[in-house]
């Protein structure tokens, strides 16, 4: 599955230097470990999408409870780790193949 989510311009930059290997949504969020996730950047000066994305797939996933309360990681929240993934050019992206981890 390939699911579309939203993401602002700092947090694309950060994602696709990989200095962010983690996404967090509050629940429910749809995908899980194995999914791919379509980010597509949002300008919300511009209230419209910028045109940039960037694939991700979810490796693992942790909710809010399974943090320790020191963590202070507020209730309902999931944290998804992702390897960030380049579509096939040969294999559509749309029927779920064709992705590839990124060294």
């Amino acid at each position: 599955m390939i699911l579309d989510l939203k993401i602002w311009p700092e947090q694309f930059a950060k994602l696709s230097l990989q200095a962010k290997p983690f996404d967090v949504r509050h629940e429910p969020m749809p995908a899980r470990p194995g999914d791919v996730v379509r980010f597509r950047e949002w300008s919300p000066d511009h209230r419209d999408y910028s045109g940039r994305v960037i694939y991700a797939q979810i490796r693992y996933q942790e909710r809010s409870d399974d943090f320790p309360p020191e963590f202070e990681i507020p209730r309902g929240v999931v944290v998804s780790h992702l390897a960030l993934v380049v579509p096939d050019a040969i294999v559509g992206e749309d029927q779920g193949q064709g992705l590839i981890a990124r060294p």
